[in-house]
């Protein structure tokens, strides 16, 4: 978040994303706090895991939204994991039609 906040405080409009099934009403809520703080107004959605698994739950949220920047951290597995599971980051990158900010 620290690596986005430049870019955060130009936009008019932020949107913090929370895919899940059991996602508690007050989840989030300390980032929506630490970005008012920055000056900057946010507020959060919230969706479940969609066919095509996370990541691409959260390109179509992204989409719905009308998100022109997806801001997010990337994660690094092993190799074995990776090829076995896949992952949301390698997800992410192959199939992102927006610009995206990854930070690890």
């Amino acid at each position: 978040l620290s690596d986005a906040m430049h870019i955060l405080g130009t936009k008019e409009r932020v949107t913090l994303l929370a895919v899940g099934d059991d996602i508690s009403p007050d989840h989030g809520q300390d980032v929506l706090r630490l970005l008012a703080l920055h000056g900057i107004e946010a507020d959060i959605a919230t969706t479940p895991v969609g066919p095509g698994g996370i990541g691409r739950t959260i390109l179509q949220a992204c989409d719905r939204l009308g998100a022109g920047l997806l801001i997010m951290g990337a994660y690094e597995h092993s190799k074995f994991s990776e090829d076995l599971l896949g992952g949301v980051t390698r997800d992410i990158l192959e199939n992102a039609d927006l610009p995206l900010l990854m930070s690890h």
